[in-house]
């Protein structure tokens, strides 16, 4: 489908599986949880359930131009919807200090209370992948050198 027609099929609410199962098992269930938590700084005043609902949407649409299957889909939706790990009220919303927070078992940890399993069923086969794209984020002072693996 053009890029075109899979907007206006987006606008109109005709929304393609992978995304729709992404709305329906994440964000309109434990993702919830989020609105509470309103972004500080450069997105200041969004609350966090906006900011991870609106860059999903951008993964989402720029998939055809990216030629994403939907495994590396829904390793990317997985990855942003936890990217912000440290703005979590259980890590007193810290910004700049979060290289100890980006890390596996947290990411995983926040991965089960969200339920991601019913979005990405095999989403802990690709932990490593989505913790390195977490801490890519340039909040979590990625400096592990994982990105330099060829394979990543």
């Amino acid at each position: 489908m053009s890029p075109d027609k899979k907007d206006i099929l987006l606008e109109l609410g005709w929304i393609e599986p992978l995304i729709g199962t992404y709305i329906k098992e994440i964000a309109n269930k434990k993702l919830v949880r989020y609105k509470d938590i309103i972004h500080t700084g450069a997105k200041r005043g969004e609350s966090l359930f906006t900011h991870v609902v609106n860059g999903v949407f951008l993964i989402e649409r720029l998939r055809d131009v990216l030629s994403l299957s939907d495994i590396e889909a829904k390793v990317l939706f997985t990855a942003y919807t936890v990217h912000d790990i440290n703005k979590l009220p259980e890590y007193d919303g810290r910004s700049r200090s979060s290289s100890d927070i980006a890390i596996k078992e947290n990411i995983a940890k926040e991965l089960k209370n969200l339920e991601m399993e019913l979005f990405f069923p095999e989403y802990e086969d690709y932990l490593d992948d989505i913790e390195t794209l977490v801490r890519a984020h340039s909040g979590h002072y990625h400096h592990d050198g994982k990105s330099l693996i060829r394979s990543y």
